[in-house]
């Protein structure tokens, strides 16, 4: 790797904005020294060969230099800006240390309005805004704009500046400002240092409405308003109290008496160093009309009036109710259920009684079971696809729950036979075990007394014979038999190595948590992922690890199953780390996200005991039949192939560009073959036995029609986590405002009533913003116009009300009553 790679920050692929993944010119660059600096060189990541960031030859999909990206070698990503998309870079005016935004350039921030992030070398700022270049001149002093002509580019680190939109927003206004005060003309540079007082022309009250339906409005009325300045990220009050008093000089056009008089009227203002120490004013003051450069709102054109000025400010306002609402774009509809009827026989009659008795997402217990039936038989089976193309059985899996589902009660009783049948086998072997370390111990005390024997020898040939004795008293010593092993968990890499190792190579971890996850990222490796034997076990292929002081671990063709039941949270996190995602970890998993039955939860059932019986039965008649027997194969009969092949076509053509599966590619190439081994698992079920004659049509149509309803919900998983949760923050809001039947609510209100899960207003923004853009909600301020005083409000779409969250699928309480042998309960005397 480059040299000159950790110099620079690694990308934050979550935080990347569609708007920018959806531009086609993506490529990799590299850090190349060159006398006193350091040039970014784009790259072709197929031939590694420096190219003009204008060649099309290198241009890649955003999924594609993600993956290229993750493989290593490069310096970071970039983008050549076009298709509408402008770039605006602002050098050397970021603190590294501290983050601080030098104020010249926090004042372009605020008027453009939209995504902005921190360069790779943390010194300098990037604004990607929708524009069109008012003029040639792209660069002046700190400031050059980007818009894809002339093959100059940008790189991407997704690393936003705090307070920043979420996305690339369409700003014409602020374009034209920027070029109009900063690049055109022979105006002032803009890092003037002279203090130029102005006086303003807008009344204090037509200043703050102006703020307020500005690009700045949101910003403005968390600092004013509330005086909320941490969710915001300053070092410090007074680096906000800076931050406002800016944006006052350029509204107020650097008028120090309107200035201050509006700023006492802040919740800034009511802390005793505003109140007390005229000097913090006076310097605070100075310091913005200093950094403002004179330059302020009705400065714009000479003639034109304070009319005019806050007319234009007013028409970048939102709709105000009453008028037209916009388009709604509705969210995706949640995954569907898994379909009914689709798990075959015993595995089916337990997944949806084991889910009515415990009240729990039918998802959560199918995922588990069906990883039950395979640790049980991954052992002693293969799935004999064509001559040359085989499955094993072991699957992974992730199913993702919130606290409070009573996933570890489902975990528990799915694996409860695997449990038993461990139980059981470490008691059988128990005075086994007892006799042989007796004689074990004995043996080794024999052998030491030999060796203090053979210490003390005369002659060569006493040595030898007495080593000789010693050879052959250890070949003889008892062998202590080990408990058979099915599962293990809270494990290691390097232990769970060894513990293939010991327990015939085949082993399942089904936990209801997603510890693992911290492990394979380098928990006890210093921040290093290690994650090869996972996913080595997942095909069944050879493993070498090697340990100090030990001979190194051999396994052949080691069998993991794996499935977890983590938070949401953590899957977000998995797909947000580039050693998972790049070296295909996360791809290898089945990805469910269940919809929640909380709050509907019918608390009566029991899961029938005969059936429970029938299942532990099962798995452990499976257990015994599958120890010791070499692995066999299952074939599929010719119709099964036929449409294994048939859909295994499908899946490939969804890959393609503009694909069902474009954007899910590492996880839709392992479809087929996850096909395969439901399949197979699925004739267990339905024969009862390790080793089926073959695979049949109506089982392979079974598995398929279990494929498809997975495909729906890793393309659901993809999607809702691929912004660091955006998605789902403006789902909790959007599912709020339904369930409340709210028309309008301040960002107060919607805050109190997610606080729970979002304890912070940074955390909500992105949320709201994102409901803004799709049409959701629209904002309004209401209130007395007087000074500092107009209260922020979301208004409602009506559409929004129309297309309602659905509630959970409840099942005919006829049915439940039919799946539970307990007769009904009497709360007659509760």
């Amino acid at each position: 790797m480059n040299s000159q790679t950790s110099k620079f920050l690694s990308p934050i692929i979550g935080q990347i904005p569609h708007a920018l993944k959806a531009l086609g010119r993506w490529f990799v660059w590299e850090a190349v020294p060159k006398d006193d600096r350091v040039d970014k060189v784009p790259h072709n990541h197929r031939t590694r060969h420096s190219c003009n960031a204008h060649d099309p030859v290198i241009w890649s999909s955003f999924k594609d230099i993600i993956v290229a990206h993750a493989g290593g070698g490069w310096s970071g990503i970039g983008v050549l800006p076009g298709e509408g998309v402008l770039g605006v870079d602002l050098d050397k005016c970021r603190d590294p240390e501290t983050g601080a935004v030098e104020s010249w350039a926090q004042e372009i921030v605020d008027r453009i309005g939209s995504y902005t992030e921190t360069s790779p070398s943390g010194t300098g700022v990037r604004v990607f805004v929708r524009g069109t270049a008012p003029g040639s001149r792209k660069k002046r002093g700190r400031i050059e704009m980007y818009n894809g002509e002339g093959g100059n580019f940008l790189t991407v680190t997704g690393h936003a500046i705090p307070g920043s939109a979420t996305d690339v927003v369409e700003n014409q206004a602020g374009v034209d400002w920027l070029y109009r005060t900063h690049l055109a003309g022979d105006e002032k540079s803009v890092e003037a240092t002279s203090v130029i007082a102005g006086e303003s022309r807008l009344t204090d009250e037509e200043v703050l409405d102006a703020i307020r339906a500005s690009a700045q409005g949101e910003k403005f009325a968390a600092l004013y308003d509330d005086g909320d300045w941490e969710n915001y990220d300053y070092p410090s009050q007074s680096e906000a109290d800076m931050a406002l008093m800016s944006m006052l000089a350029w509204w107020t056009g650097s008028d120090p008496e309107q200035m201050e008089r509006i700023f006492s009227d802040s919740q800034l203002a009511l802390r005793e160093k505003w109140q007390d120490r005229e000097d913090y004013r006076k310097s605070t003051i100075a310091g913005a009309v200093k950094a403002n450069g004179g330059k302020h709102f009705c400065g714009q054109g000479p003639s034109m009036t304070p009319e005019d000025a806050f007319a234009e400010v007013e028409t970048t306002a939102q709709p105000a109710q009453g008028q037209a609402w916009p388009d709604y774009v509705p969210f995706a509809e949640d995954p569907p259920e898994m379909p009914r009827g689709v798990l075959p026989g015993l595995l089916g009659e337990f997944v949806e009684a084991l889910s009515e008795a415990i009240q729990t997402p039918r998802e959560l217990a199918a995922i588990n079971s069906l990883g039950v039936v395979a640790l049980a038989v991954q052992s002693c089976g293969v799935v004999r696809v064509k001559p040359d193309y085989h499955e094993p059985l072991n699957i992974y899996g992730l199913v993702a729950s919130e606290p409070g589902e009573r996933k570890s009660a489902v975990v528990s009783a799915c694996k409860a036979p695997l449990v038993e049948w461990e139980q059981k086998q470490a008691q059988n072997l128990r005075e086994e075990i007892r006799r042989a370390n007796s004689f074990k111990r004995t043996a080794d005390k024999a052998i030491e007394a030999a060796r203090q024997r053979a210490a003390r020898s005369k002659s060569s040939q006493e040595l030898e014979a007495a080593q000789a004795e010693i050879f052959a008293m250890e070949t003889e010593s008892p062998v202590v038999p080990v408990p058979p092993r099915l599962l293990c968990d809270d494990i290691t890499p390097e232990a769970l190595a060894e513990a293939l190792a010991q327990h015939g190579e085949s082993l399942g971890i089904l936990e209801a948590e997603g510890g693992l996850f911290e492990k394979l990222n380098g928990l006890y490796t210093k921040g290093v992922p290690n994650i090869d034997i996972v996913l080595k076990s997942f095909g069944g292929e050879p493993v070498s690890v090697d340990r100090k002081s030990k001979e190194p671990i051999l396994l052949q063709r080691p069998k993991l199953t794996l499935v977890l039941t983590p938070q949401p949270i953590v899957l977000a996190d998995a797909l947000g780390n580039r050693a998972f995602m790049g070296r295909g970890l996360v791809a290898r998993f089945m990805l469910v996200l269940p919809r929640s039955r909380v709050g509907f939860r019918i608390n009566s059932g029991t899961l029938d005991k005969a059936l429970a019986a029938r299942w532990d039965l099962f798995i452990s008649s499976l257990l015994d039949t599958s120890v010791g027997i070499e692995p066999r194969e299952i074939p599929l009969s010719g119709k099964a192939f036929r449409l294994w092949l048939s859909f295994t076509d499908s899946v490939e053509k969804a890959q393609r560009t503009g694909g069902e599966f474009e954007h899910i590619r590492p996880w839709a190439s392992k479809l087929s073959g996850l096909t395969v081994r439901i399949a197979g698992l699925f004739s267990v079920v339905e024969r009862s036995e390790v080793s089926p004659a073959q695979i049949s049509e109506a089982t392979m149509a079974r598995a398929v029609q279990f494929a498809e309803w997975l495909a729906q919900h890793a393309k659901h998983v993809f999607g809702a986590f691929s912004t660091e949760g955006v998605l789902g923050v403006a789902k909790a809001v959007l599912e709020w405002l339904q369930r409340e039947q709210r028309e309008e609510a301040t960002g107060r209100e919607i805050f109190k009533a997610l606080r729970g899960r979002y304890p912070t207003m940074k955390e909500l923004r992105p949320g709201l913003d994102e409901l803004l853009d799709r049409g959701a909600l629209v904002r309004d301020y209401r209130g007395a116009s007087s000074v500092g005083r107009k209260k922020e409000v979301y208004l409602v779409n009506p559409e929004v009300h129309q297309n309602k969250v659905a509630e959970p699928d409840l099942v005919n309480p006829e049915v439940h009553q039919t799946q539970t042998a307990e007769p009904d309960l009497d709360y007659s005397d509760l």
